[in-house]
């Protein structure tokens, strides 16, 4: 058989490419570290790779549910832990309070004070959020779940005038009662004149002239009553509400996280019964405010149930601590079972796809040199052209 030129070409350019692959290959493990870099290196083995990625994938995103999970019992044992302080100090004022003989009058009015502050920083704990989800709301993440303290009004049915209430202001915090009061307006004379009422005691604490626009103030409050189209008319009444405050505003519905595979953890714990006492607790808002209008009012019999309130309300926040312990427990506990199982899946795919670097790096020295050898064997063989015929 004769061969041609052209042949050799093409023998030298295979075993050229043949080598230039195996070089190629054995340089890409090294770089990569892989044994396996695409399916066509070994499509029986790719197949296990392809399956562990995935379980590793889903073991991964279960580690980071627990960690959310335990990022919201974490916040919610910290704010459980801070109301639990705020009673404990709440009590420990309350106690000198129910003698008489300790604490006068005045101080007890100085007391009520200081627990409207308290009532106030349980509130914006009972409103924690994390991540800008409030964690005490149920399903409702984006709803805070307490009302403060502040002012809601409604003009009564009945009115026959055109005035509405444009504005509302706290003006003094420390006479805060938590009452609820009636304007009502008289005319003739005009301008209309108006009587504030206080809807719990009966007692009429305020009067005066209407002006359009002008601040009616009376218990630390002040409202804004203004013309529409005509001044307020005979009977007219407008409600001042100033005790709904602490009204839950979440849901009951359930908060669950998948924290392994078809295992999922309930990490709800709604304001409702935390401070409401939904389902036979404590209302821990009320119970504040009743203690703050009984100091107020240097009503013994009620401050003495009032402590007895805030006793309940410790063992009740104290209850909801252990339910938050014991979910965190939980979920750390599968938490450190997922890390294991994440150590050995790693392991099993490093074995399988991962390079014997000292093996990849001596296979690498040989098809460099099988390469090398390779050009210049076909180089000394090619060298020959029509021209050395010719000489």
């Amino acid at each position: 058989m004769r061969i041609t030129q052209n042949m050799m070409f093409r023998i030298a350019n295979e075993a050229i490419r043949r080598n230039a692959i195996k070089l190629i290959k054995s340089q890409e493990q090294i770089s990569t570290g892989k044994r396996i870099n695409k399916p066509s290196d070994d499509p029986v083995d790719t197949g296990d790779i392809l399956n562990l990625r995935t379980s590793i994938s889903k073991t991964n995103q279960f580690l980071s549910n627990d960690d959310r999970a335990t990022s919201i019992l974490s916040s919610m044992d910290s704010a459980l832990q801070l109301l639990s302080g705020l009673i404990i100090r709440a009590k420990s004022l309350t106690v000198q309070a129910a003698n008489d003989a300790v604490m006068s009058p005045e101080n007890k009015i100085q007391l009520a004070i200081d627990l409207t502050g308290m009532l106030q920083e349980l509130i914006e704990v009972a409103n924690t959020q994390y991540m800008d989800q409030y964690i005490f709301s149920g399903n409702k993440i984006r709803t805070q779940t307490l009302t403060p303290l502040g002012i809601q009004t409604n003009a009564l049915p009945g009115n026959s005038g055109n005035a509405e209430i444009t504005a509302t202001d706290i003006k003094d915090m420390t006479k805060y009662t938590f009452d609820n009061y009636t304007i009502t307006f008289t005319s003739p004379p005009v301008p209309p004149s108006y009587t504030v009422t206080n809807q719990r005691t009966g007692e009429v604490i305020a009067t005066g002239t209407y002006t359009s626009g002008a601040e009616i103030v009376f218990d630390g409050f002040s409202v804004t009553i203004s013309d529409l189209v005509g001044s307020p008319q005979n009977g007219d009444s407008f409600e001042v509400i100033t005790d709904n405050v602490g009204t839950y505003q979440g849901d009951t519905n359930s908060m669950n996280i998948e924290i392994d595979d078809e295992l999922m953890v309930d990490i709800t714990l709604t304001g409702d019964r935390i401070f409401k006492g939904v389902g036979g607790g404590t209302d821990i808002i009320q119970s504040f405010v009743d203690l703050i209008r009984a100091l107020r009012q240097n009503d013994i019999d009620e401050i003495n149930e009032g402590l007895a309130n805030l006793d309940n309300s410790q063992e009740q926040i104290l209850d909801f601590l252990s339910v938050a312990g014991a979910k965190q427990n939980e979920v750390n506990n599968i938490s450190e079972k997922l890390k294991d199982l994440l150590i050995v899946q790693k392991s099993v795919l490093s074995k399988i796809e991962d390079a014997d670097m000292i093996e990849a790096s001596s296979e690498f020295a040989k098809d460099q040199f099988a390469f090398q050898t390779t050009l210049k064997a076909n180089a000394q063989i090619l060298q020959q052209s029509l021209l050395d015929y010719l000489k």
